[in-house]
């Protein structure tokens, strides 16, 4: 099943969400500091879990943090393990606070 990928920002809130056509079945969140993104919360509809959706959100902020010159700190249990596992995603990785390994 092919789903949309949206984004949408609100001042310092934002959201990338997941679509099938009008039900929205996953989405992530962040807030933004000067030019950190901090990402809160990731979740998919329970029926989708499993289906690497997470993933593609997660894929979907990483591309965003490279186009607008941003790190990403996560807050969010998931994004921070995906992150941290993955060293393809550490060049966005905010590590001040010593999110990676």
């Amino acid at each position: 099943m092919d789903y949309e990928i949206k984004h949408f920002s609100d001042g310092p809130r934002g959201r990338f969400y997941l679509v099938d056509a009008e039900t929205t079945v996953g989405e992530l969140t962040y807030r933004m500091r000067d030019a950190v993104m901090y990402v809160d919360h990731a979740v998919v509809s329970p029926t989708l879990r499993g289906e690497g959706l997470g993933r593609v959100l997660v894929d979907a902020c990483v591309e965003y943090a490279r186009g607008h010159n941003l790190l990403i700190r996560p807050v969010c249990s998931y994004v921070k393990k995906v992150m941290d596992e993955d060293a393809e995603l550490h060049d966005v990785l905010d590590t001040v606070k010593g999110s990676a390994a």
